[in-house]
């Protein structure tokens, strides 16, 4: 890699996640935390990891810990688990692709709707998620 110089640097993996494991352990300890408050502090059955994020290094292993489930019921899922979706075959089915198209098909289900009104001679998109005041343009 390159550092902020422009100069080539070398680290091995172990480096890096030597560097980055103990935020990981906070991440997974409150990602563990959100998940027993969420579910009456009782630890769910299995839990399935989508999105970029799931990619962390070691976050399954780190939550499976957390939340005293079996390293096999912490599943990292890709777009496969999307059955309605269908890809080229040059994209990759990655976790990573989970998110947007999650997004694409919310807002195909439930479009959101906005206003556009002027304020002081600007234009202001409002997105109509509850009735609209004055107060929300300003």
């Amino acid at each position: 890699m390159q550092d902020i110089l422009g100069f080539d640097q070398q680290y091995t993996k172990e480096e890096i996640l030597q560097t980055v494991l103990p935020t990981v352990q906070q991440l997974a300890e409150a990602i563990g935390q959100e998940i027993l408050q969420l579910n009456n502090n009782v630890p769910p059955k299995a839990i399935m990891l989508v999105g970029g994020g799931s990619l962390t290094p070691e976050l399954p292993t780190l939550l499976s810990e957390a939340l005293a489930l079996p390293a096999n019921r912490i599943a990292v899922r890709s777009i496969d688990a999307i059955p309605t979706i269908t890809r080229e075959a040059h994209i990759e089915a990655t976790p990573e692709l989970v998110t947007p198209i999650g997004i694409a098909i919310a807002a195909k289900k439930m479009p959101i709707q906005y206003m556009s009104l002027t304020v002081n001679g600007q234009i202001v998109r409002l997105f109509e998620v509850k009735e609209m005041t004055v107060g929300d343009a300003m």
